[in-house]
Order: C-alpha cells, then structure tokens, then sequence
C-alpha cells in the first residue's frame, strides 16, 4: 500500500481549468512519468540481482533494506527539519543520479564484485520507497484536497505510462546495452524528474496565502518526529496498519513469483525481459483502469468505501489462488493486485495526507512509506522462510493472503472514515481557525 492541510476547505480554490492549475498537472504528470519510468527501466535488474543472489535467501535482502531505512529515517528527518523544499527535494534526487553513474562502471566490469546483486537489490528498494514518497508528499502539499480527487487519478497515471515505458525499454535494449547501460537510462530520466521538481516549486503556489512553494519555511522539529506523532495521534495508526498489511501480502507473491521464475528459466536476460513483461502488463492493466475508473471512484465514492476496493479484490484473487494454485494464476494475481494498488489505492493512500499538517506529510508519510513499508517486507520474508520450511505450500500461502486481505479492508475503512472526519472538521472551521491551523 503523512499535515493540517495548508487550506482544506478553503473557498479561494482555483478553478480547474485555470493556466496555473494546467501547468501544474502538466508537470506533476511528467514528473512522476519520468520517475516511475526510472525505477521500472531498473527494476527488472533488481529482480534479476536477486535471483543471482538466491530466492532461498531473500529474506536476508529484506533484512538488509529494512536495516538501510532504520539508519537513513534520522537522517531524512533532520533533512527535512533543516532544509526548504526547494533544497532538500531536488538535493535528494541528484544523490541517487550520483549512485547510477557509480552503479554504471561497477556493472560495466569483466568481473563484478560478489556483493553487487544483493547491494543493488537494497539500493533499489531504497530508492524507490524514498523517491515516490517525497513525490507524493510535494503533491499533497501542493494540490487542494477537492483538486486531489479530481487530479490525483491523472498523475497517478503519468506514473503508470512510466511503469509502461519503462521495462519497454529494458525489453528492448538490455540486450544491445547491458545492464550497464540501464544505469544510464535510468540516471537520464531521473535528471527529467528532478527538473519538473524545480520546475514546480517555482510556478505552484501556496494553497491558500499565494506565496510561491519556495517560500515556505524549513518545517522544523526533531528529526525522530515522525515517530512520535503516530505515537500522540490515533488517527494515524491506521495508516500505519494499512501499509504494514499491504506489504505483508505483496510481498509474499512476490517470494512465491520470485521462486517460480528461478525454477523456470536459466538465462539472465531471459529472466529479465520476463520481469519486463510483468511490469509491463501491470502497468498497461493499471492504465486502463486509471483513464476508466480512478477518477470516477475518487470523486464519487466517500474514500472509507474506495480504501475497501482493492483489499476485497485481493481476496477473491486468492480464493481463486487457493482452488488453482499454480504459477500462471500466480502471475495473474501479481498483475491484478499490483494494479489495484496503483489504480486506486496509492492515489486515494496520498488524499488521505491532504487532510493533515506538513510535519505528518514529510515526517510521518515519509516514515511509514520507507521504515513501515519496509518492516513489512521483513516480516514477510521471515514468515514465508518458516512457513516454507514447515512445508506450507502455495495453496497455504493463497490462505493467508485472503485472511490478510480481509484484516485490510476494515483497516482502510476506518483510515478512509478518519479522513472524512477530518476534511468535515476542518471545513466547519472559522476561517481565522483554519488559517493558523495550516501554519502548524
């Protein structure tokens, strides 16, 4: 599967059809398209590392990705404590285009060293959790919580024309450049991402008081504050538990997938063009629901009953998982469930953001997207190590994915309900209330 907002509620919204607002969703969509188009150009080659490096020992690269985010959320929160926006976002998406160039010459070697797969693996995951949630985090400060509902679906699907090109181009040249070379496809995409950063911090506007972006004060406090809101705030925890069990799920088809495909082909590109081709249908299924539905769940259906959507999709994909359980209704199931999350529950996971203060947006979100989500892997590597071992099997597996999937939906209900609280609230505000609200 984290601020009061700067104007919930507010009646100065701009119109949807206003030139600010066109240029904004413009670049927001390019933005995410050339992000998401970066991570799925690499993402078959961290599926490829990590076959390399052994499916029987996956769960220790989640338990070194897990350990990488417990060390770097200090040092993301004193960042975002320090720094504006207009220097800590774009400054953290040229480090990671640094890591491609040096990524380059390591896969460009005669013999690379022993630990590129598994340190690749984990340098992957991090960056992807850390891009896309400083994504979504600029957005839900920069978008109107009604704008959000009718745009987010839109650049949701800018990522996901990403997510298509993106192993397009994997399928298509790793043959003739290497994987050496996809370092530096990636690295070129990313710059185009990191230029529609600056390019939005310099056009959107404040919500309510019109300043420009960069003009916002460094949002200050400790750099553990994250933790401690989710501590003092129960309407957060919810968020906290949805993430944790969406990745639980997700992750153990994608252990089940990752065992299936070693066992299946033997030749590297091979492996990687197939990782390719489910990315691709993920990604192609995820677009088509984005243009047809997306928009029309978000703005029509309260976000308690939208929250409720794709858990209950899961579930039924796994009942059908545990009458058949084999490896094509596997892929299926990764392609379906994958898709509803980036269809529906992402875009209405980061509305949720809209209706809190900037503090729980970069601190908050941010800790649950990177240290929740990755303690889920954790869990999940863990616990299909020892099921398997007990000798749990795929039609098992299938089991505990429904009973998991039912636990989620009612944690999405009451996250979605708490939302809707809380835009009401805010919205019965008195406008001088709602104004010193959005400076917190």
């Amino acid at each position: 599967m984290s601020e009061v907002p700067d104007s919930v509620g507010s009646s100065t919204a701009r119109p949807a059809g206003s030139g600010a607002t066109a240029g904004q969703l413009l670049l927001s969509f390019l933005y995410f398209f050339s992000l998401l188009a970066a991570y799925y150009v690499l993402r078959p080659v961290r599926e490829e590392m990590a076959v390399q490096f052994g499916p029987d020992r996956a769960h220790w690269l989640f338990t070194g990705t897990f350990v990488c985010m417990l060390l770097l959320v200090p040092v993301y929160g004193a960042i975002v404590s320090k720094f504006r926006r207009r220097i800590f976002i774009p400054a953290i998406y040229a480090v990671f285009v640094v890591c491609l160039l040096g990524l380059h010459s390591l896969f460009a070697l005669a013999e690379r060293p022993a630990w590129l797969p598994p340190a690749f693996v984990i340098w992957l995951s991090v960056f992807n959790l850390y891009a896309v949630s400083v994504f979504w985090s600029f957005m839900a400060d920069v978008w109107e919580p009604g704008d959000a509902k009718r745009w987010f679906g839109v650049i949701a699907g800018g990522g996901t024309a990403g997510g298509i090109v993106g192993p397009t181009l994997t399928k298509l040249l790793v043959s003739k450049i290497a994987l050496s070379g996809l370092m530096l496809v990636g690295a070129g995409l990313l710059v185009l991402a990191l230029l529609c950063s600056l390019g939005l911090s310099g056009t959107a506007k404040r919500r309510e008081h019109g300043r420009p972006l960069e003009d916002a004060p460094p949002i200050g406090g400790t750099v553990l504050a994250g933790v401690r809101l989710i501590r003092d705030r129960a309407e957060l925890r919810p968020l906290v538990l949805m993430m944790f069990l969406g990745v639980l799920m997700g992750s153990m088809i994608y252990l089940q997938q990752l065992a299936a495909v070693n066992a299946a082909f033997s030749d590297s590109h091979e492996r990687t063009e197939f990782f390719a081709s489910i990315d691709f249908s993920v990604n192609l299924l995820t677009l088509l629901a984005q243009l047809l539905i997306t928009r029309q769940i978000l703005t029509r259906i309260r976000m308690d009953k939208v929250l409720m959507i794709p858990p209950l999709l899961a579930c039924a994909s796994f009942v059908v998982l545990a009458v058949a359980p084999t490896v094509w209704v596997l892929t299926v199931i990764q392609v379906v469930t994958r898709a509803g999350r980036f269809a529906i529950t992402e875009p209405a996971f980061a509305n949720l953001y809209t209706s809190v203060d900037r503090e729980v947006r970069y601190k908050t979100k941010n800790f649950i997207d990177t240290a929740v989500y990755r303690f889920g892997d954790l869990s999940s590597a863990w616990m299909v190590a020892g099921l398997t071992h007990l000798g749990v099997v795929l039609g098992g597996f299938a089991v505990l994915g429904s009973a998991l999937s039912l636990c989620m939906t009612r944690v999405g209900f009451v996250a979605g309900r708490d939302h809707e609280h809380r835009l009401r609230d805010l919205s019965n505000q008195p406008s001088a209330e709602r104004d010193a609200s959005s400076r917190v």
